[in-house]
């Protein structure tokens, strides 16, 4: 029995157990599964994310994704599927809309008085799948250990989430969004 099909009936069949689970390993580097939680390592999910994404020519070929802990089931995320299929997915970065990399740093100097630095960095990450859908611009904020991130020793100063948030807010209020 497929998965989707026994989810969506297991209100009706209650007392049913599952006895075993079989599916195919992914080939290489095609899946990857996400548990976000505030207690590491054995908190609870806050969310979870499972994409299997394989490739043919370098291009998305029958991608599947799935959100677990956001409903009572997991949620597939057709219309991801559907925008990234096809696509090229691959470790370079993305170019940030010049539009919004105008407005955050409109906001920045509104809030700071500052012109504010500007990274020679294209996004990569999260940005790499948004910019499929949407332009993308970033606001970077300084780590308070000598610019350790995206690990467990990063860490950020009250003043400079202070800066971050306000400039967040003047963005929200000022960004003009085309039609």
């Amino acid at each position: 029995m497929p998965i989707e099909e026994f989810l969506a009936g297991r209100d009706r069949q209650p007392g049913a157990l599952v006895l075993s689970v079989s599916c195919q390993r992914p080939h290489g580097e095609s899946f990857r599964y996400r548990k976000i939680s505030r207690i590491k390592p054995k908190g609870g999910s806050l969310v979870t994310l499972a994409a299997l994404l394989p490739a043919s020519g370098g291009r998305v070929v029958g991608a599947r994704i799935a959100y677990g802990a956001m409903a009572a089931i997991p949620v597939r995320a057709k219309a991801a599927e559907r925008a990234i299929e096809g696509r090229a997915l691959d470790a370079a970065s993305v170019a940030c809309t010049p539009a919004l990399e105008e407005a955050w740093a409109a906001s920045a100097l509104r809030v700071t008085g500052r012109q504010p630095p500007r990274l020679a960095s294209g996004a990569g990450h999260d940005a790499m799948m948004m910019a499929s859908l949407t332009g993308i611009g970033m606001l970077f904020v300084r780590c308070g250990n000598g610019g350790i991130s995206h690990h467990p020793q990063e860490s950020l100063s009250a003043d400079d989430a202070d800066v971050a948030a306000r400039v967040f807010v003047d963005f929200l209020q000022h960004v003009q969004i085309p039609a």
